[in-house]
């Protein structure tokens, strides 16, 4: 009989509870589960769990109610208005954003980088704080429903886990801080193995671009939870040798070295909403950043650049240059001098919160795509872009060039020259940008999000209840 693959969604219901899009990591998370679900069958048992009541700490939970939920995040429809936020758009919604801004304004830079940093602060504390009230509001409901459960519903994680299975980690669960409890409990009651995927280790090797909340939750994470993992995944061979050095570095010695496993590309969610034409730029009239706004994904260097293109060549040959992403923490510097400038004359939109379909219409509308990230764990951007056919400039960061390998081109993320040398062709000679983008629609070939899954049942090989294969390691 085969052995069952217990998925753990949980991350992806509480992202939920506190944003209306997903980011990339829910994304991966949710197309791998989606893959994993359309293995169900003779070979393996795949099952979806979320952390359950006292009395029953995991809750089965069925694949459509993960799909409805990522597809409501994915595709449910936004006011039509398009973004323009303030400094206040980083701000704690528990705090007089407009009065505070007037204060702020007459204020030395000291006194207000601790203003922000308090509001930051508290931002993060509401955000936990409304995590654990959802917590426990389901922890009470799922005990106040147990005596009505207990007559009808189908068997549960207790009655179905046996020695052998698999409880399978895919998003980012590090904001639980009896994550390892929790998992040690797991393993040793039934005996279950535990996999888990790495999407990078930024908060261990770039605290700089990272929240205090975020280093701290993941530090510990990483430093408990890990040593009882069987299997570790990585999205990528760069990202798992930044992983092995960080598991060095921390003195843990796993079982086996990571495997790294092929991410795919494309929304599966994107036939739903129509996009959202009425905030959409023209076709061919601009280039595409697809990214949360924060401090790692370097966009300050791409406003740089977009004033010295506007400098220097006729206000017609300079496209315009399209954010879409929300705005993530530590980014009111920037988002203040776009402010300031009129967002360089309007030449520089925000979509913020864009659904699937509209990302899909964006992708397909642009000249070609940036992601001039200072560090990224695989750079899901860089094969959307190419799925689509959109050339690509990238960050020349290891885990961008597995990404984009030589369709994709590269440029220093730390070298404004060296960026301005590589768009300035793409800008004023279409030929080149056409004679690309033909390479990449004909040569291209996107990787299917089934491959990530066969990849990762290869390695733990559930039929047999045992790890097999050692492809694919660092």
């Amino acid at each position: 009989m085969p052995g069952t693959l217990w998925i753990e969604v949980d991350d992806l219901f509480e992202f939920a509870v506190r944003n209306r899009r997903p980011s990339g990591i829910q994304r991966v998370a949710f197309e791998i589960s989606r893959a994993l679900a359309a293995a169900d069958g003779d070979r393996v048992r795949v099952r979806f769990v979320r952390f359950g009541s006292v009395s029953e700490p995991v809750e089965v939970v069925p694949f459509a109610a993960v799909a409805r939920l990522f597809e409501r995040l994915s595709e449910a429809p936004l006011p039509a208005r398009e973004s323009t936020p303030s400094e206040g758009a980083v701000l704690s919604p528990g705090l007089p954003r407009r009065a505070l801004h007037r204060l702020l304004s007459h204020t030395p830079r000291e006194v207000r980088d601790h203003a922000l940093n308090f509001a930051r602060a508290e931002r993060d504390a509401l955000i936990a704080l409304r995590a654990l009230a959802g917590s426990l509001a389901r922890s009470v409901g799922a005990r106040a429903r147990a005596p009505v459960e207990r007559r009808r519903r189908s068997p549960g994680f207790r009655e179905m886990a046996a020695p052998g299975d698999v409880f399978l980690v895919l998003g980012s669960p590090w904001y639980r801080a009896d994550y390892a409890e929790f998992i040690d409990r797991l393993r040793r009651e039934p005996g279950i193995r535990l996999g888990v995927l790495v999407h990078d280790v930024m908060p261990l090797r770039h605290p700089e671009w990272c929240a205090r909340v975020v280093i701290e939750s993941y530090r510990h994470w990483f430093e408990t939870v890990l040593p009882m993992a069987e299997t570790i995944f990585a999205t990528c061979v760069a990202t798992a040798h930044e992983i092995e050095a960080e598991l060095a570095r921390a003195n843990i010695h796993p079982a086996r070295p990571v495997q790294s496993i092929p991410l795919g590309s494309g929304f599966s969610t994107a036939t739903g909403s129509p996009p959202r034409s009425v905030l959409l730029p023209r076709p061919e009239t601009y280039v595409l950043v697809v990214s949360t706004i924060e401090p790692r994904k370097n966009h300050h260097l791409l406003v740089r650049a977009w004033r010295r293109l506007q400098a220097e060549l006729p206000r017609a040959d300079v496209p315009d240059l399209v954010l879409a992403g929300r705005v993530g923490w530590m980014a009111g510097d920037l988002i203040q001098q776009l402010v300031n400038s009129g967002w360089l004359d309007g030449t520089v939109r925000l979509i913020e919160e864009s659904n699937d379909s509209d990302l899909a219409a964006l992708y397909r509308g642009a000249l070609f795509t940036l992601l001039p990230s200072f560090a990224e764990g695989w750079g899901l951007p860089v094969s959307e872009s190419l799925a689509y056919a959109k050339p690509c400039l990238a960050a020349d960061r290891p885990s961008l060039r597995e990404a984009g390998g030589s369709f994709a081109r590269y440029f220093d993320p730390d070298n404004l020259t060296d960026l301005l040398r590589a768009i300035r062709p793409l800008i004023t000679n279409p030929a080149n940008l056409a004679a690309w983008a033909e390479e990449v629609r004909s040569g291209f070939r996107p990787v299917p999000w089934r491959a990530s899954a066969e990849r990762i049942l290869a390695i733990l090989d559930l039929a047999e209840g045992r790890l097999h294969g050692a492809g694919g390691t660092v």
